[in-house]
């Protein structure tokens, strides 16, 4: 019974790092351009800013996200486990966007927790990052088991 659980908690804990990694970069990627521009920084500095968080994004996912639950595929049965495995993938990546989601905005603006409300919606929304996650992943996996099967 261990040896199956230990694939599906491995799902789920990458899912939900890169989850949170994805959902800190989002919400980055938000305030960051604020709190620049109500500094008087410059346009073209927060214009590179914007580009340089979507370049992490994007090297992150679908990239990184691939490799690994490529690797991470490899070690399970896909076919005895799909729906587990499903669901641990969409649970970790969507808890884990939340996680990151939120975190950022209670770090970067401690003192407006006003805009806590809008981080809760965009922390909660399906769109974006989770389903980023979700669908390289789970590709991932299937191109794992089905080069396993080989």
């Amino acid at each position: 019974m261990e040896e199956k659980r230990r694939p599906l908690l491995l799902i789920f804990l990458v899912a939900l790092i890169f989850g949170a990694v994805l959902g800190a970069l989002g919400a980055y990627g938000v305030y960051v351009p604020i709190l620049l521009h109500e500094h008087e920084v410059p346009l073209t500095i927060i214009g590179f800013w914007i580009y340089i968080t979507e370049l992490v994004g994007v090297a992150i996912s679908p990239f990184l996200v691939f490799v690994v639950f490529y690797l991470v595929g490899r070690k399970i049965n896909l076919k005895a486990n799909l729906s587990r495995s499903i669901l641990s993938l969409i649970v970790g990546g969507f808890v884990g966007n939340f996680i990151g989601f939120i975190s950022v905005t209670l770090i970067m603006n401690p003192d407006r927790p006003e805009l806590l409300t809008g981080a809760v919606f965009t922390g909660l929304n399906p769109h974006g990052s989770f389903l980023q996650i979700f669908f390289v992943a789970f590709t991932a996996l299937a191109i794992a088991h089905l080069r396993k099967r080989e």
